[in-house]
């Protein structure tokens, strides 16, 4: 993070240049999401690298609460703690955001997807501070330049379908996401402003994110398989005379596969406070935790039977002290492109990292608990993506 680019991070219609004497959209996204309200003379305040660092953080898929808080301390007394706010869904633009912008100015689902995080508190920033819905205007116009200057044209009305129960099946062999897909009104995003914020919204091939219908229905779902027999097994990894094995996901396609899972680990408010504090005495706890969430997704498939080993291309750990709670969160995103997902290494890896904090502190506090290891969301796959419901 620290050798990206400042100008990356900073809009056409942000009031902050790259002195940071006033405070980026990036930024704020850091101190919303990482709960901290920062006036602007404490922002000042801060070391210049510190408001970098600050900057830079807002400007990642996901925020590191503890580089903004490291950065936060140094800002006096000026600082207040508040709730973190959570980002906007990337699934689903907010029904209010789409009902403050002109009939002309539309923002499909499968446009909203493919923003970048930043952009869409960007534009969610915006509908917050005018009212008169003119800077938000001025926002989407600059994400947004190639927009058309009135609104599409309505699509042709589809042929009449025959009586129920008699209506055929769709003649292209292209699955009912990807006839939806090719309805979706979305617009091409336009270049960033940069050849570096270009780059980070640019997907590799094959990472493509999965559409979301958004106001035009999506087709019927087909089944892409008859339905098994009665006597068949109920789970995939046992067979119809109930023996475990392996489940071949050879023919399966290679996708982008993306896992989110969260554990918390409750214990004592001094336990607490010495983490924070870094006066463990085995060392720094927070990172030995870190270091060994990324190790266990890397051998989840040694760990659990029937998982297949996948090739995975990111993890990321997140350690949050909660001292109101009396808890640290532990957050884990993984990534991969293969055919089969990898929910059980982002829940491997929490668990795996919520022990470790358990080995650090064991000495001083035994009455430590791990509890609530989910699986948050994941995307990729023949289901696509899932979203826990009830947090």
């Amino acid at each position: 993070m620290s050798d990206a680019p400042l100008e990356s991070t900073l809009f056409p219609f942000d009031d902050a240049d790259a002195s940071l004497e006033r405070i980026p959209i990036a930024a704020r996204r850091a101190l919303d999401l990482s709960g901290w309200r920062v006036a602007l003379d404490a922002w000042r305040a801060m070391p210049w690298e510190g408001r970098r660092r600050v900057t830079l953080a807002g400007a990642a898929e996901i925020v590191d609460p503890f580089v903004v808080e490291e950065a936060v301390r140094r800002a006096g007394s000026s600082v207040v703690r508040v709730r973190p706010l959570p980002d906007p869904d990337p699934f689903r633009a907010p029904a209010e955001l789409l009902s403050a912008l002109e009939p002309a100015r539309t923002l499909a689902a499968k446009t909203w997807s493919n923003l970048r995080a930043l952009e869409r508190y960007a534009l969610m920033y915006a509908l917050r501070q005018a009212p008169d819905r003119a800077y938000l205007h001025d926002v989407f116009d600059d994400l947004f330049p190639e927009r058309p200057t009135s609104p599409p044209s309505a699509a042709p009305a589809p042929p009449e379908r025959p009586p129920s129960g008699n209506r055929p099946l769709p003649r292209s062999s292209a699955p009912p996401s990807t006839v939806a897909a090719s309805r979706d009104p979305a617009r091409t995003l336009p270049p960033a402003m940069s050849p570096s914020v270009a780059a980070g919204r640019r997907s590799p091939p094959g990472h493509e994110r999965s559409t979301i219908p958004g106001s035009i229905p999506a087709p019927p779902r087909v089944p892409s398989e008859l339905p098994p027999p009665h006597d068949a097994a109920v789970s995939s990894h046992l067979t119809a005379a109930g023996e475990v094995h392996m489940v071949d996901v050879g023919g399966k396609t290679r996708t982008a596969r993306r896992a989110v899972a969260t554990a918390s680990v409750r214990m004592k408010a001094e336990t607490l406070a010495r983490v924070a504090r870094r006066e463990v005495e085995k060392g720094e706890v927070l990172a030995t935790a870190r270091v060994a969430g990324i190790q266990a997704a890397k051998r989840t498939s040694e760990l659990i039977p029937l998982c297949h080993q996948v090739s995975i291309s990111r993890v990321e750990m997140h350690l949050d002290v909660d001292h109101a709670a009396r808890r640290i969160h532990v957050t884990a995103v993984v990534e991969a492109f293969d055919r089969t997902g990898v929910e059980m290494e982002a829940m491997v890896a929490v668990s795996v990292a919520s022990l470790t904090l358990y080995d650090m502190l064991k000495g001083s506090d035994r009455e430590i608990i791990v509890e609530h290891v989910r699986l948050l969301e994941k995307s990729g796959g023949r289901t696509g993506p899932w979203r826990r419901s009830d947090g």
